[in-house]
């Protein structure tokens, strides 16, 4: 979910535990890293597999031994289109495989379902792939804006793969409103699930299908994901060092209790100073910068290398006219707080800003009608604030005007009241 916001920038103290972990999952991962691809294309076998025979579901429910998991299906595929579930668009130019769908069980009974592709031309390797956002998946396709790994593409590489759902629907990707039961109690089994079981699950059952399929063992075994995915990463590293022998673990989305409300900041400072600023504001805003700090690192290449070292001020745009309005000294100074990042009321910073030059379209986002401009915050941390720490579904992100302060902290963010006992956000 966080690779939308991994220009978010901390001012204050940063734990070192975090980065060394990920600096360890990433040293682990180098190997698949760079192999991912390549080494996919190399470890090929020159004929398919004569396993293709063993795609039926009755083989593999037979092979299969492990308890809470039932082969749902396994057909072979070698028309090079796939329809995934729910969806009218095909993936097209596949290889041949053998769709493997199963379903599994958690303690509380939550189905959970998993997809394992088994290329008939394998390299020998199986791959597992993660989520986005607050979902695991399943992740049928490649889509060219977003960039965690899908079925699709571990695939054509030559890998079996497998990715799953957690138990959890992917149309709540962004609001999470499945962490809450019915009864408006935290749904805690499938949380853990979507935690590190799911993936746990995935990678046990998907291993134990493509051990079965083939005649050849499985040689090295990776996982790959990014933001929920590059979190699911480190806590495969952390919780079950076994299930793979390397790790790709990017723009992992962790330390949520700051970096989540972190990532409603600028929508409370637009809604705080009563000043939305419309796209092409922000878009001469970040243009402007990228002018300014680009060759800073001695490559003019329109990406500034060093985000850090760029001080330049909004303010050096007021006055200047877009097809949206002249920039105002307060759309600057709604600008440089977005960049300054969260907060107290005392001035003490909490966490990384939105970095300079990085996108705003996510956690700035706004939207326009007839005329008027109104933030838009990103989905993710109104569902983390208000579903997962007030079981409350309909809070409102926006302080009433008598607490309107736009103060944040691991404990509540957008009220200056100090927290209840019992609701910690208002």
């Amino acid at each position: 979910m966080f690779d939308h916001i991994r220009g978010l920038r901390r001012r204050a103290r940063r734990p070192a535990w975090p980065s060394r972990l990920a600096l360890i999952a990433l040293l682990v991962a180098v190997l698949p890293a760079t192999t991912l691809t390549a080494a996919g294309a190399a470890g090929r076998s020159a004929a398919p597999d004569s396993s293709v025979s063993r795609c039926s579901t009755g083989y593999v429910t037979s092979a299969l031994r492990l308890s809470h998991v039932t082969v749902s299906s396994a057909v072979l595929d070698t028309t090079g289109s796939y329809t995934p579930p729910g969806s009218t668009t095909p993936i097209t130019g596949l290889p041949g495989f053998c769709a493997v769908d199963l379903t599994q069980t958690d303690s509380a009974g939550n189905p959970i379902h998993i997809a394992v592709w088994l290329p008939t031309n394998w390299n020998g390797r199986f791959q597992g792939i993660g989520g986005g956002g607050y979902s695991c998946g399943i992740v049928y396709a490649s889509t060219p804006q977003y960039v965690n790994p899908s079925l699709e593409q571990t695939l054509k590489s030559g890998y079996a793969t497998a990715s799953t759902d957690c138990g959890v629907p992917v149309a709540d990707q962004f609001t999470g409103s499945w962490a809450l039961k019915p009864d408006g109690r935290l749904d805690k089994p499938l949380i853990t699930d979507f935690a590190s079981a799911g993936i746990h699950d995935m990678t046990v059952a998907g291993k134990a299908v493509t051990q079965a399929f083939y005649s050849n063992k499985i040689q090295y075994s990776y996982f790959n994901g990014c933001s929920t995915g590059g979190r699911e990463g480190l806590m495969e590293a952390q919780q079950y060092p076994a299930d793979y022998n390397g790790i790709v673990s990017g723009a992992p989305a962790v330390n949520w209790t700051s970096s989540v409300p972190a990532a409603i900041w600028p929508a409370l400072v637009m809604n705080r100073m009563h000043d939305a600023l419309p796209t092409c504001k922000q878009d001469a805003f970040i243009q402007a910068v990228v002018k300014a700090c680009d060759a800073h690192d001695g490559v003019t290449d329109g990406i500034i290398g060093d985000p850090a070292a760029c001080h330049w001020n909004a303010d050096k745009l007021i006055g200047l006219s877009t097809p949206c309005g002249t920039i105002t000294a307060t759309d600057a100074a709604v600008m440089n707080k977005i960049w300054q990042g969260p907060v107290t009321t005392d001035g003490r910073s909490l966490w990384w800003g939105l970095q300079r030059g990085a996108s705003t379209s996510m956690i700035a986002a706004t939207t326009t009608t007839h005329g008027v401009t109104t933030p838009q915050p990103f989905g993710i941390p109104v569902g983390w604030l208000g579903t997962w720490l007030q079981q409350n579904p309909n809070w409102d992100w926006k302080p009433s005007p008598s607490n309107n302060s736009t103060s944040c902290s691991r404990n509540r963010c957008g009220s200056s009241h100090p927290p209840s006992p019992r609701t910690t956000l208002t």
